[in-house]
């Protein structure tokens, strides 16, 4: 099931909508044109006071407008974040809060020994995509607690800006991924990452906050990337995340 699908939306607004259990909640391709016309029949839409809770992929952006692209303001998204190959538009979050947890992921399941474990991405920017994320924050749960979990917070191909932000893992990611053998049951205790760079990606970083007991990076690119961060912090979150029951 979708929740909305957007195909050639110019100067869209949509505000106050809430979808439930999708496979794609919002989720935006390349429309209808008339060539001479509408040339580009992307869609540019404005999303605000919005939510998707339990979706499989809260955002999915096929191709968006390479202009305004989508904005997503105000927003609680529970689910992960897609960026097409073909997307050139830039994907915004600002003053949102992001959640990824067990259950979305069925979708992608690699198995080590008689175990499945789950290798979906949580975040993923495409080659062409700008993504920004700022003053927002982002919560994953699919920690090595879960010990089912084998992708990353974020993979990144495109451009990624993340600012004035939280990115916290509250399970802590203690599992085998932490562990000094160099696996446990098969599994590559590098197998879990938070932030994977790939070939030709550009990451900045600036007045981030990081929540868990450590961040794990990977550079896929060979040298063939950048990053830069500036102000970046780690509270450890030595006793967890949620407050005391009593």
């Amino acid at each position: 099931m979708t929740g909305i699908e957007f195909g050639h939306v110019d100067w869209g607004w949509l505000s106050n909508v809430f979808i439930y259990k999708a496979n794609k909640g919002f989720y935006l391709k390349k429309g209808m044109s008339n060539t001479t016309i509408f040339p580009r029949p992307f869609a540019s839409v404005d999303i605000q006071n919005s939510g998707c809770d339990q979706c499989v992929d809260a955002v999915y952006v096929e191709e968006a407008n390479s202009g305004i692209g989508v904005n997503f303001s105000n927003c609680n998204l529970i689910g992960g974040v897609v960026s097409g190959n073909k997307n050139y538009g830039t994907i915004r979050f600002m003053n949102s809060y992001l959640e990824f947890d067990a259950g979305k992921d069925i979708n992608k399941i690699t198995t080590f020994g008689s175990t499945n474990y789950y290798n979906k991405n949580h975040i993923e920017v495409a080659a062409h995509t700008t993504m920004q994320i700022t003053n927002s924050e982002i919560m994953d749960f699919m920690g090595d607690s879960q010990g089912m979990w084998l992708g990353s917070t974020f993979n990144i191909n495109g451009n990624l800006l993340l600012n004035n932000s939280a990115i916290v893992w509250p399970n802590g990611m203690t599992g085998f991924n932490e562990k000094k053998s160099s696996s446990v049951n098969g599994v590559p205790r590098t197998a879990t990452q938070h932030f994977t760079f790939n070939v030709g990606s550009t990451t900045l970083m600036d007045n981030i906050l990081f929540r868990g007991n450590a961040v794990r990076f990977k550079d896929n690119s060979d040298g063939h990337s950048q990053q830069l961060f500036v102000n970046v912090l780690l509270d450890p979150l030595p006793s967890g995340y949620l407050p005391p029951s009593n």
